[in-house]
């Protein structure tokens, strides 16, 4: 599917504010289309304050996963899977999104599109992340990129398996690897050779 020019850059700008400027001058151009109706609820559902800080329930989403992920070879029991499971889908709005069938889901696409660059974004850019031997160096560029893209796998491929949410959660691994291949475009085999090793 073709995606207008705003669009394009819309699910890539990682700036909140600037996010919406750019669909309310989309909306007061197109009208409130089905469309630009969802990702207005995305927007609104997605940002957030808790305790006067900024939060974004979509990288909670994330982190969530990543909770299940780390923890699911413990004593995760079931009942708290699928409690995580819930979490995400809520944090993720894909109840919201399937109301709107077809459309829905390719919005839906597009905002966890933009939160996965946003993540990658957090990694670069924090110094812990890319950090080794307690801090006092760091990694190379391809050694994060690695590193991101095992992250990715797991997340995206593995953890979906763990919850049994691999239908629910089909569009996020779409929308990350996608995100992965277009961001690490050279570096795309990093996460492509886990993809095909666990099939």
């Amino acid at each position: 599917m073709e995606r207008k020019q705003w669009v394009e850059r819309y699910m890539r700008e990682l700036d909140r504010s600037r996010r919406k400027e750019i669909l309310d001058q989309a909306i007061s151009e197109e009208g409130d289309a089905p469309d630009n109706e969802l990702r207005e609820k995305l927007l609104q559902e997605r940002y957030g304050k808790l305790n006067s800080q900024d939060v974004d329930y979509f990288i909670r989403g994330w982190m969530s996963l990543y909770y299940v992920h780390t923890t699911s070879k413990g004593f995760f029991g079931r009942k708290k899977i699928e409690k995580e499971k819930a979490s995400v889908l809520s944090d993720w709005k894909v109840e919201l999104a399937g109301e709107y069938g077809e459309i829905g889901e390719e919005v839906l696409y597009e905002e966890l599109f933009n939160m996965t660059l946003l993540y990658f974004h957090l990694c670069e850019t924090d110094k812990n992340y890319g950090s080794i031997l307690l801090g006092l160096g760091h990694m190379k560029s391809e050694t994060l990129i690695s590193k991101i893209a095992g992250e990715v796998y797991r997340l995206a491929y593995e953890t979906p398996q763990v919850m049994n949410a691999e239908k629910e959660l089909a569009v996020f691994t779409r929308a990350a690897t996608d995100a992965f291949c277009e961001k690490y475009n050279d570096q795309q085999g990093y996460l492509m050779d886990k993809v095909r090793a666990g099939k």
